[in-house]
């Protein structure tokens, strides 16, 4: 399994392991492992953090595995943050089998998508920096209010991920009021 933006790796308590399964979080915050899990963590998540994984530093843009390793791609709470969630996406179709499953668990709003996957940009919200660099600077020295890169509607998540080459893509709610889903998808033979 390859869990990209995994952090610690906590998916791993629902994973289903063989003796030759191999748990791989792909996570550019290498820092956290250095310091360990807060106090909270083991009691909290202790079955998964009991279980084996190996960690990659790095980025989802660029994962550095051969075509076809991976049974299960998992993405959680990590394309709104990624530079190129498109790019994300076509890394983890490449590195799955024929037929390998993936779940990508986002926050959507409430819009219609449609063709429109990512409704603020994160270039056209740099293009805007620089005509306001003022503001820019404001809101730079006084914090943003939405760390996101993107924001995803439903249907547009659904066709970004139809056209990077998944198919039989599913959303489903997750969490109760969260305003989350879990989309559930397969590469094709």
């Amino acid at each position: 399994m390859l869990d990209v933006g995994g952090g610690w790796g906590l998916f791993r308590r629902w994973w289903c392991m063989d003796d030759d399964a191999l748990f791989i979080v792909h996570d550019p915050a290498l820092e956290r492992f250095l310091t360990g899990p807060t106090p909270l963590y083991p009691g909290l998540y202790g079955e998964a953090l009991e279980r084996p994984m190996t960690f990659a530093a790095g980025f989802g843009e660029e994962l550095p595995y051969r075509d076809g390793v991976f049974d299960e791609f998992v993405c959680a709470a990590v394309l709104d943050h990624a530079l190129d969630p498109r790019r994300v996406l076509a890394e983890g179709l490449r590195c799955l089998k024929p037929v390998g499953n993936v779940l990508v668990i986002v926050q959507c709003t409430g819009m219609a998508g449609g063709e429109r996957t990512l409704l603020r940009p994160f270039g056209r919200r740099l293009l805007r920096a620089f005509r306001h660099p003022l503001r820019a600077l404001k809101r730079l020295f006084g914090g943003a209010k939405d760390p996101h890169l993107h924001h995803f509607a439903e249907d547009g998540l659904k066709g970004l991920m139809a056209s990077v080459g998944f198919t039989q893509i599913e959303s489903r709610l997750y969490g109760v009021d969260s305003g989350a889903r879990a989309f559930l998808a397969r590469k094709p033979v």
